[in-house]
């Protein structure tokens, strides 16, 4: 019994890290896609400077079917469209507010210099654990022209995973107490 019960809490063990692990890049996966898909209609769409007109509507879609806060930004890193801050900021606002926290400048020069971007970390300006992808918006020639930011709380994976934690923890108990009886049954006979 003892020795079911070791390998039934290993084997739980090593199956959360490895659904986590599978939960994350998942997310992290669909939310690349989201973003790029993102970049691509604004790389058509945006004037070469970078402004953004009549995007008001579109960003409360985007907001709606990225399932995360967007932001999007210019060629300077400076943020032109965010949704999701609350009242005068968001869903679809021109954002005109203090210098971002310094996790989000480094993420966003990284994205300016044509690279793509994930964090998970603490976001100050949401005030809750996040998981960020950023891709740079490409005009024709391949040059940057801003940048598409999603951010997703971390707490809607997390809730997942342990939900499955529950349920295999259940499982967990119900197999040793059907080999404890078994254990029991065949050592009477």
């Amino acid at each position: 019994v003892v020795i079911v019960l070791i390998s039934m809490l290993a084997i739980g063990f090593v199956f959360i890290q490895v659904f986590r692990q599978y939960a994350f890049d998942s997310h992290q996966k669909t939310m690349l896609d989201r973003a790029r898909s993102i970049s691509g209609v604004l790389s058509d769409n945006l004037q070469s400077n970078g402004q953004m007109h009549g995007f008001r509507g579109f960003m409360h879609f985007l907001d709606t079917m990225a399932e995360a806060k967007v932001w999007i930004t210019d060629k300077e890193g400076k943020p032109v469209e965010l949704t999701g801050m609350g009242m005068g900021a968001g869903m679809g606002y021109t954002f005109e507010s203090g210098p971002l926290p310094e996790e989000a400048e480094n993420a966003i020069d990284d994205v300016l210099s044509g690279n793509e971007s994930v964090s998970k970390s603490f976001s100050n300006v949401y005030n809750e654990a996040t998981l960020t992808v950023g891709v740079p918006i490409l005009n024709p020639d391949n040059s940057v022209i801003g940048s598409v930011f999603l951010h997703a709380p971390i707490t809607g994976i997390t809730d997942a995973l342990n939900k499955t934690a529950g349920i295999l923890s259940v499982s967990l108990l119900v197999a040793l107490l059907i080999a404890v009886g078994l254990g029991i049954f065949y050592s009477i006979i």
